[in-house]
């Protein structure tokens, strides 16, 4: 059964950063948790990883990196490009309110 996307990233959070959700873009410098992230997840989530038709935050790798946006009713805002994982992961959970400074 897969995890939302928020549970799983929580737990990451948690069990690799103790708790400090400020410091999650840091589990984006490698590719490990982006993948587990594309495996898993539903439909249903807020966040997606890989190319959708549902509403919520992108953060989906790119021809020339990695892309970030925000998708409701099929309309993007929000986009923005980035050469690295570690960039974009950063600039999506500033973007998307994911953690408050």
């Amino acid at each position: 059964m897969a995890l939302f996307s928020y549970d799983f990233l929580r737990s990451q959070v948690v069990s690799r950063l103790g708790g400090d959700e400020r410091r999650i873009a840091e589990l984006f410098k490698d590719r490990a948790v982006f993948e587990a992230l594309q495996a898993g997840g539903t439909d249903g989530d807020w966040y997606h990883f890989r190319q959708k038709a549902f509403d919520g935050w992108y953060l989906v790798e790119g021809a020339d990196g990695f892309e970030v946006y925000f998708q409701e009713r099929g309309r993007v805002s929000s986009w923005a490009s980035f050469p690295t994982l570690n960039t974009a992961a950063i600039y999506f959970f500033s973007e998307s309110g994911y953690a408050r400074p």
